[in-house]
């Protein structure tokens, strides 16, 4: 174990990892940052991910570079679109070590022993079978979680959602253009996202992962590090959602909201 690994290596524990782990890593890094300088050392990004990869010398590391700021229409740019899923993800995109896959809503950066793989990945659909959240569940893949919540971070079950064709949710078919490292070229691309005034709400269903052993807290100095199995999870959250309890709820206001905003789009 290096210096650089010696310093994050308490954090990294939490992980559990196995040296030929695929790790899924999602991480908001305030409260990590506001730690470290409370012991006065300097959070550094590059050497935290860097001490990630020690750890896992035959596996893969997979951090999330999500677009979610495109609609029809739009053109994904693979190496200037910037992510919308945080700092951890802008850091990385500045990373020549990491490459990125071409779902435009989707896509993650990737890292290790599967990046080539992963960046053949091809779904018409972004939470199809052949996307990056069905090569996590067929991987036995770990997602940690730090500090984000579930609602904001468990992107995966509405890959799940998706293949239990839910009623809540509805796809749309899109058309994006997507600029690659040689070429543009127009992507026929099925959404499966929420129907108007429906967000999700995932708290009762972490609780029952919880129960299951699917996820596990690994609190670090009182910031949450939650360690989720995903094949497991997909297998749970499928019996969740069909006998046990719902994964969204229904806002009236947001319903409004979203209708008006509709019939103004339609005027003009």
């Amino acid at each position: 174990m290096n210096s650089t690994d010696q310093r994050y290596s308490d954090l990294i524990d939490r992980f559990a990892l196995k040296a030929d782990d695929t790790l899924f890593l999602s991480s908001d890094l305030g409260k990590l940052a506001n730690y470290f300088k409370s012991q006065g050392v300097k959070f550094d990004v590059n050497e935290f991910i860097d001490s990630i990869q020690q750890r896992i010398p035959q596996g893969t590391l997979i951090i999330p570079a999500y677009t979610d700021n495109l609609t029809n229409g739009d053109t994904f740019e693979l190496l200037r679109s910037k992510p919308t899923t945080g700092a951890l993800s802008n850091r990385v995109f500045k990373r020549k070590d990491f490459k990125r896959t071409k779902d435009p809503l989707h896509s993650v950066f990737v890292w290790g022993k599967k990046a080539e793989e992963l960046t053949e990945l091809k779904d018409e659909s972004t939470f199809g079978p052949n996307s990056i959240f069905g090569f996590l569940e067929n991987d036995n893949a770990v997602m940690v979680i730090i500090d984000v919540h579930f609602n904001n971070s468990f992107t995966f079950v509405h890959f799940v959602e998706q293949r239990l064709n839910v009623k809540f949710r509805k796809a749309y078919y899109w058309k994006i253009k997507v600029a690659d490292e040689e070429k543009t070229y127009e992507k026929n691309l099925i959404f499966y996202t929420k129907k108007m005034g429906v967000v999700t709400d995932l708290d009762e269903l972490q609780a029952y992962l919880i129960e299951k052993n699917c996820v596990q807290n690994n609190d670090f100095h009182g910031i949450p590090v939650l360690r989720v199995d995903l094949k497991n999870s997909a297998k749970w959250t499928e019996t969740f959602i069909c006998s046990v309890g719902k994964t969204y709820r229904f806002d009236p206001v947001l319903w409004l909201k979203q209708v008006v905003k509709k019939l103004i789009g339609r005027k003009y």
